[in-house]
C-alpha cells in the first residue's frame, strides 16, 4: 500500500489501492470531502471530446493482471501534480483536480516499480525505481516530445 498526505492540506491523503485506484480523502470527511475521490489509471484517449473520454474511459485497471499501487508522491514544488507507480511497470502522472492521469508512461521496464520520487530542485524531473533495481530518470521538460514520454537515463543500482 503507498500513500502521501496533501501539500496543500496536511488534513488531505492520498491511498494506492491493490486495485489500480488511487484514493483521496480528508481526516474529516465529514466537514470536507476531497475532490475527486477517486483517481483511475487509465488514460484518457486524445482524439475523444473531453465529456466522452472522461466517462468511457474512467475504467480501473482489471485486478486480475494484479495491478498494484506501490508508490505515490505529490510534487514538492508544484502540488497540483501526483505521480503513482504500479506493479506492472507503468507510472501515471496525475493533475490532482482531475480523476483521469494527464498522462500515463509504460514500457520502460517490465518489473514493478517499487519508488517515485520527484526531483526536490527541479520540478519537471522525477525518478522511478523498478524491482530489479534500475533507476529511471525523466524529464517532463525536454526538448522533443517523445523524450518527455520516456526515461532521459536509467542506471542499474547494484
Amino acid at each position: 500500500m503507498a500513500m502521501d498526505f496533501q501539500a496543500s492540506d496536511p488534513s488531505a491523503y492520498f491511498v494506492g489501492t491493490d486495485t489500480g485506484y488511487v484514493l483521496h480523502s480528508t481526516r474529516f470527511s465529514h466537514l470536507a470531502a476531497a475532490s475527486p475521490a477517486v483517481y483511475h489509471s487509465s488514460s484518457p484517449c486524445p482524439f475523444l471530446p473531453a465529456p466522452v473520454r472522461a466517462e468511457t474511459e474512467a475504467v480501473a485497471r482489471d485486478p486480475k493482471y494484479g495491478t498494484v499501487v506501490h508508490s505515490l508522491q505529490q510534487c514538492p514544488t508544484d502540488p497540483d501534480y501526483l505521480l503513482a507507480g504500479f506493479s506492472d511497470g507503468s507510472l501515471s502522472l496525475y493533475k490532482v483536480q482531475n480523476r483521469l492521469p494527464v498522462h500515463t508512461f509504460e514500457g520502460f521496464t517490465s518489473h514493478a516499480l517499487i519508488d517515485v520520487q520527484w526531483s526536490r530542485s527541479d520540478p519537471g524531473i522525477f525518478f522511478a525505481l523498478d524491482s530489479a533495481g534500475v533507476l529511471f530518470a525523466f524529464d517532463l521538460l525536454a526538448g522533443r516530445p517523445d523524450a518527455r514520454c520516456q526515461p532521459v537515463a536509467s542506471a542499474p543500482l547494484t
